[in-house]
C-alpha cells in the first residue's frame, strides 16, 4: 500500500518551496525592489487599458520575485473562465482567440524557465540568487506584457470595463495595494500602515476561509464612504466559480485595463494588480473535449456514418469546424516563430521493409503510409478540426493496406501553436467504416507531433515507468508518410477505450471519462452539488451516457469533499481504488507531469468498473519531466491538487504539491505528511510494497528480435525512414 509512502515526495517538494521563502526572509534589511515602491502613472481610459506599471505600497513579498503574482497572466486566466466569457459577452471568435492567447502564454512561460536549475539556488550567495530570480522575473514580466497586449487587441471597450471590475472583485482586499485604488479611496497613512500589517503578514498559501477572514480584517480598516467607493469600482457583484486552488496575497500592481475601458469615460485607468486574496484560477474553455462541433448528422445525407467527398465539400462551405483553411486560430503572434515549411523527402512503400512484433514494442519503428484522395488534405483536415468528421484515407502498414481509415487533426496546442505545412498531431481511426478493421489489435492510433518535447521521449518514458505500477496507455515511435512525402517521427500512444480496459481489468464493462485538457482545468474531483449538468460541463464521458454513472461520479466527489478525515479511507474504499489513486498521484508528482491532475486538474482518465469502484488513470503524458506551467499550480490539503493559484505563480519543476493541513475544500489529493509514518516502498514482496501487477505478453515489454533504428528528432518535418 502507498497510503504512507507519498509523504516523502510531498516533503521534498515542500522543502524547495519553504527553503526559498525562508532564504528570502532571513536576509536582513533586504532593500525593496524598485517595483515595490509607490504609484505608477496609468494611461487614460479612453486610450485603452492602462499600461503595466509598478506596484503599490507594502513590505517585501514573502516569496521570491519569480513567485509573485503576474497580473497580466491573471487577466488571461479571468478571460479563460467560461462564466467570465459569458459575462463579458465574448463572441465565438473571441473565445477561440482567447484560447490561443492562453496557449501561447503557457508555452512562453515555460520557455522562460528553460535552463534554470532551482537546485543551484541553494548553493550560491543570497545576492547572486536574487539576481537569478530577478532575471527570471523580468522574462516572465515581458511574456505577461505580450499576453496583455494580445488581450488588449481582442476585447472591446465595454468588455475591458467589465473585466477590470471583475478583476477587482477577485482581488478582494489585495486591490487596496494598487496605487490608483488607494488614491481613489483616499487611503490615509494610518490606514496604509494597518493594511500593511494585515496583508504583508499573511503566508503565501491560504485556505479560502482564512483568506476571507483576512479580507474582512483589511476591509474593516476602511470607513463607510471608502467601502462604498470600492464597491462602485468593483461594479455589479459577480459569482465566480468555486475555487479549486488558492492564490497569493495581492502583490504589486501592474496596471491593466482602465476602469472605463478603451474608449470609455476619461480619467486615469485603474489597472489590476496581483490576484489578491483568493479568486479561483481560470477554469477551462466551455464543454469538455474543447467544444467539438457536430456536423456529421447534418451533412451525412446517405446516413452511412461518414461523409464522402461531396458531403464534406458541402460541409466545408460553412467553414467546417473551428480550424479554418489556414488551420489553427488566434490573433497575429499567437504562435511562436516557425521556420518556413519545406517538403519532406519522397518515400515509396517499396523502400520500407515490413516489420513483425507488437504494435507498441519499443524495439521497432514502423512506417505508416497515409494516402488521401486529394493533395489538399491538410486544408481539409484543418477545416474539420474539432468536429465529428473524419477525412477518409488509405493506410498501409507492413505491406498491408487498410481502406477507409478516418483521419483527424488532434490536440490543442499541438494544433493551434503549429502552423500550416508543419507537423501536427493526428488521430487515426481504422474502424471508421469497417467496424472489424484494426491494426495489430488497435482500432485507433494517437500520433503525437511532440511539438514541445525535442527529445520525443517524455510520453514513452512516462508510459514505461507508470505502466509498471498502474494501467497506463502504451507508447512507442512510428514514422509517417503522407501522399508519398515523409512527415518524420511521431509518438504513437494507445487509445483509452474498451480494448485498453480489457488488457488491464478482468471485466472491462463500466463507464469511461476523459477529463479534457484546458488552460484552467476544473476536473479536480471537487463536489459541485447535485446538479449533474455541472459535472457534464467538465468531464467528457466516452462510454454510454447513463444517469447512474454521473450519479456515481457526483457521489465520489461528495465523499472526497465532505467526509471527515478520520473516516475518509473507510468511506472511499468501496468506491475508489485508493491504492491505485495514490500510485497515480505519486507518479504524477515524481515524473513531473506539468499538464495533468496535480497542476491543471485535467488531462487524465476515469474508469468506473462494474463493481462500482473508480480508477484514476494517466492520459496525456507529453508534458512530463519538465517545469510545470499550468495555471493553479498549488492547491494544498487533501481537498485540492498541487500548484500555485491562478496564472500568477510559475514555480519549480512539478510545482509544489499541497502543504500539510488546510487547503481549499473539495477535489482530491493528499495534503502532505500525515499520521502513520513515512515508510518508503521496499522491494517487491517487502512490507509496504505494492504487490507486483501481473503483466501480459502484450504489455510494454518489447518482444525478442533485432533492435530497430534509434528514435531521434527528425526536425520540423523529419527525414525519411
Amino acid at each position: 500500500m502507498l497510503r504512507t509512502t507519498i509523504a516523502p515526495v510531498l516533503v521534498a517538494f515542500l522543502g524547495i518551496s519553504l527553503g526559498i521563502v525562508q532564504a528570502q526572509e532571513q536576509r536582513p534589511n533586504r532593500p525593496r525592489r524598485p517595483d515595490d515602491a509607490g504609484g505608477a502613472e496609468q494611461g487614460p481610459g479612453r486610450e485603452g487599458p492602462g499600461r503595466p506599471g509598478p506596484g503599490g505600497f507594502g513590505g517585501p513579498m514573502r516569496m521570491p520575485p519569480f513567485l509573485r503574482p503576474l497580473p497580466e497572466a491573471d487577466l488571461v486566466s479571468l478571460v479563460a473562465m467560461p462564466e467570465v466569457q459569458k459575462e463579458l459577452g465574448l463572441s465565438a471568435e473571441q473565445v477561440q482567440k482567447s484560447q490561443a492567447i492562453v496557449e501561447k502564454l503557457q508555452g512562453d512561460m515555460r520557455s522562460t524557465m528553460e535552463g534554470f536549475d532551482f537546485r543551484e539556488t541553494f548553493e550560491i550567495e543570497p545576492e547572486e540568487r536574487d539576481k537569478k530570480f530577478a532575471v527570471l522575473r523580468s522574462k516572465q514580466e515581458t511574456v505577461g506584457q505580450g499576453a496583455f497586449q494580445d488581450l488588449n487587441k481582442l476585447l472591446e471597450p465595454p468588455q475591458w470595463s467589465r473585466l477590470s471590475e471583475l478583476d477587482l472583485q477577485r482581488a478582494g482586499a489585495g486591490a487596496l495595494r494598487r496605487p490608483p485604488v488607494a488614491e481613489r479611496l483616499k487611503i490615509t497613512g494610518e490606514q496604509r500602515e494597518k493594511l500593511e500589517g494585515i496583508l504583508d503578514q499573511a503566508p503565501p498559501f491560504l485556505p479560502p476561509e482564512v483568506r476571507r477572514e483576512i479580507d474582512e480584517q483589511a476591509l474593516a480598516v476602511l470607513n463607510d464612504s471608502q467601502k462604498d467607493e470600492l464597491k462602485k469600482l468593483q461594479g455589479k457583484s459577480f459569482e465566480f466559480p468555486v475555487a479549486q486552488f488558492g492564490g497569493f496575497p495581492g502583490g504589486p500592481g501592474f496596471g491593466g485595463p482602465g476602469f472605463g475601458g478603451p474608449g470609455g469615460p476619461g480619467g486615469p485607468g485603474f489597472g489590476p494588480g496581483g490576484p489578491g486574496f483568493g479568486g479561483p484560477g481560470g477554469p477551462g474553455f466551455g464543454p469538455p473535449g474543447g467544444g467539438e462541433r457536430k456536423l456529421l448528422a447534418q451533412f451525412d445525407l446517405d446516413k452511412n456514418g461518414w461523409l464522402n467527398a461531396e458531403e464534406r465539400a458541402e460541409a466545408r462551405k460553412g467553414g467546417g469546424g473551428r480550424g479554418g483553411r489556414r488551420g489553427g486560430f488566434g490573433p497575429p503572434g499567437g504562435r511562436r516563430e516557425e521556420e518556413p515549411a519545406t517538403p519532406g523527402p519522397k518515400v515509396a512503400k517499396s523502400d520500407v521493409q515490413p516489420l513483425t512484433g507488437e504494435l507498441y514494442a519499443d524495439n521497432v519503428i514502423r512506417t505508416i503510409f497515409i494516402d488521401f484522395e486529394t493533395e489538399k488534405w491538410e486544408e481539409e483536415l484543418a477545416d474539420f478540426y474539432r468536429t465529428d468528421v473524419d477525412v477518409p484515407a488509405t493506410v498501409t502498414v507492413d505491406g498491408k493496406t487498410y481502406p477507409m481509415v478516418g483521419i483527424q487533426f488532434r490536440g490543442m496546442s499541438s494544433f493551434g501553436m503549429v502552423g500550416a505545412g508543419h507537423k501536427r498531431s493526428l488521430n487515426v481511426t481504422f474502424d471508421l467504416v469497417d467496424k472489424q478493421q484494426n491494426l495489430l489489435g488497435a482500432r485507433t492510433l494517437n500520433l503525437l507531433n511532440s511539438h514541445e518535447d525535442a527529445s520525443f521521449l517524455h510520453t514513452v518514458l512516462y508510459s514505461h515507468v507508470a505502466g509498471q505500477y498502474i494501467p497506463t496507455p502504451r507508447a512507442n515511435f512510428v514514422r509517417v508518410v503522407i501522399n508519398g512525402e515523409s512527415w518524420g517521427l511521431y509518438v504513437n500512444t494507445e487509445q483509452f477505450n474498451k480494448d485498453f480496459l480489457a488488457r488491464h481489468f478482468s471485466n472491462p464493462k463500466g463507464a469511461r471519462w476523459k477529463v479534457p485538457g484546458s488552460p484552467g482545468g476544473r476536473g479536480g474531483l471537487q463536489y459541485l452539488g447535485d446538479d449533474l449538468e455541472r459535472y457534464k460541463q467538465i468531464y467528457a464521458i466516452k462510454s454510454k451516457d447513463r444517469e447512474e454513472s454521473w450519479q456515481a461520479l457526483a457521489n465520489l466527489t461528495k465523499v472526497l469533499t465532505e467526509t471527515p478525515l478520520e473516516q475518509l479511507e473507510a468511506a472511499l474504499d468501496p468506491i475508489l481504488d485508493v491504492d491505485g489513486a495514490l500510485w497515480f498521484l505519486a507518479l504524477e508528482a515524481t515524473l513531473i507531469n506539468g499538464d495533468g491532475y496535480w497542476v491543471r486538474a485535467s488531462d487524465y482518465s476515469l474508469f468506473l468498473d462494474a463493481e462500482g469502484r473508480f480508477h484514476i488513470l494517466p492520459h496525456d503524458m507529453n508534458e512530463t519531466f519538465q517545469v510545470a506551467m499550468g495555471p493553479g499550480m498549488m492547491g494544498g490539503g487533501r481537498g485540492g491538487r498541487g500548484g500555485f493559484g491562478g496564472f500568477g505563480g510559475f514555480g519549480p519543476p512539478g510545482g509544489f504539491p499541497g502543504g500539510p493541513g488546510g487547503g481549499p475544500p473539495g477535489g482530491f489529493g493528499p495534503g502532505g505528511p500525515g499520521p502513520g509514518g513515512d515508510r518508503p516502498r521496499g522491494p517487491e514482496g517487502a512490507e509496504g510494497a505494492r504487490p507486483p501487477r501481473p503483466r501480459r505478453p502484450d504489455g510494454n515489454a518489447p518482444p525478442e528480435g533485432e533492435r530497430g533504428d534509434r528514435a531521434g528528432r527528425d526536425g520540423p518535418r523529419g527525414e525519411g525512414p
